[in-house]
C-alpha cells in the first residue's frame, strides 16, 4: 500500500511516498519538493502546485493522501492566505484523480515521527530517516520533504490502529 504525505506550501510544496508493507514495514519510495518560481503569481504557482500533484498521483499507484492540516496561528494573514490556497490546489489535484484526502496536524505527524509534538525539524528528520530504513536518497533532503514523510508515517500509524479497531468490534 503506498501512501502519499503532503506538506504544502506555495513556494515549497513537500511531497512524500511511503510503501506500508505487512512484512516489512514503512519504506521510502520516493519523494521531493515542489517548487514554484518565486517570481511568479500567486495564481500561477497553485496552478503549477495542482499540476504536479497530479501527476505525482498520475505516476505512482497511490492508494491514501494524507496531508498536513492547516496551521492559523500565523499573525500574518497573507501568510494564512496563501498557505491556505496552496493546501487547496493539492486538495483539488487529489480529489478531481479519484483520492480520499485526509488531515494530520502537524504536531500528530511530529509526535508519530518522533514520541513527542513538539519536536524539532532536525528530530523529525532524524526520525523519519530511521524509521524508513536509513534510505541513502534521504540524506540532507529538504525539510519539506521529511515533513511530508512525516504526514505519511503518521497516517500509516492512524490506518493501523483503525484496521485494530475494526478487528476487535463487537456487534
Amino acid at each position: 500500500m503506498n501512501i502519499l504525505g503532503l506538506d504544502p506550501s506555495t513556494l515549497n510544496t513537500g511531497w512524500g511516498i511511503i510503501s506500508l508493507g505487512l512484512a516489512d514495514g514503512m519504506v521510502y519510495v520516493d519523494g521531493g519538493v515542489i517548487k514554484p518560481k518565486r517570481s511568479m503569481a500567486l495564481n500561477d504557482r497553485i496552478h503549477f502546485i495542482f499540476k504536479a500533484v497530479k501527476s505525482i498521483l498520475k505516476k505512482y499507484q497511490i492508494d491514501h493522501v494524507a496531508s498536513e492540516s492547516g496551521y492559523v496561528g500565523f499573525q500574518n494573514h497573507k501568510t494564512s492566505m496563501s498557505l491556505q490556497a496552496a493546501r487547496t490546489a493539492c486538495h483539488l489535484a487529489v480529489v478531481e484523480s479519484g483520492h480520499r484526502w485526509d488531515e494530520i496536524k502537524p504536531s500528530e505527524a511530529k509526535r508519530s515521527a518522533t514520541g513527542s509534538g513538539s519536536s524539532s525539524k532536525d528530530a523529525v528528520a532524524e526520525m523519519v530517516y530511521i524509521t524508513l530504513g536509513a534510505p541513502s536518497e534521504l540524506i540532507g533532503v529538504s525539510d519539506d520533504l521529511t515533513d511530508a514523510l512525516s504526514v505519511a508515517i503518521a497516517h500509516a500509524g492512524n490506518l493501523k490502529e483503525k484496521r485494530l479497531e475494526d478487528l476487535n468490534f463487537e456487534p
